[in-house]
């Protein structure tokens, strides 16, 4: 799997975006462990207002295969069936991604999840597109079930999850039965 994170400082004191993320690091190694899977976390090379940023400089297609090599470099290499999970601004990157279909299909990503990040309607209908996976605390600012619901119309393979919490990433059951349960990820 690969992970997508949030914004934070490239260096420096970070707070809480800094915090948000190690609280992340520690989950998804509980997670690794727990399932025996790999997961590789690649690092937004393209600061942007003082935080490294997926969506800033490179085009989506650009960026994507910049983290396939990082994960690669991380990982030694990457199973034929995958999964990308991102959180917040790693989050809108991720449906970035889902958007471009082209950039998924040929790389045999079985389900994407974004986390923490505002849905949004494709231009266009993204039929047969890798499943995605709008995940969202209910008590998250950018979590919107009706655009959610609104961009599913658009893009058939989605599926909308809230879970109890704020901005932070979905629990380990809800992972679990997305990577697993639902067989997409092996």
């Amino acid at each position: 799997m690969i992970y997508l994170h949030g914004l934070f400082p490239p260096k420096g004191d970070g707070g809480f975006y800094l915090d948000l993320e190690a609280s992340n690091r520690v989950q998804l190694t509980e997670l690794a462990q727990r399932l025996k899977i790999r997961i590789a976390i690649p690092l937004a090379k393209t600061i942007h207002n003082g935080f490294r940023d997926w969506r800033a400089g490179k085009s989506v297609e650009g960026t994507f295969a910049t983290i396939e090599k990082q994960a690669k470099s991380i990982c030694g290499s990457l199973e034929s069936s995958r999964a990308i999970l991102g959180f917040s601004e790693g989050g809108y990157f991720t449906r970035d991604i889902a958007f471009t279909c082209r950039a998924l299909t040929k790389n045999n990503y079985f389900v994407m999840i974004m986390s923490g990040a505002k849905p949004k309607i494709p231009d266009e209908d993204l039929v047969g597109c890798t499943n995605l996976v709008v995940a969202g605390g209910d008590q998250d600012g950018a979590t919107n079930r009706d655009l959610a619901e609104q961009m599913q119309r658009r893009y058939p393979n989605l599926e909308i999850e809230t879970f109890p919490g704020g901005h932070i990433l979905p629990p380990a059951e809800l992972l679990e039965k997305y990577l697993i349960l639902r067989n997409w990820f092996f």
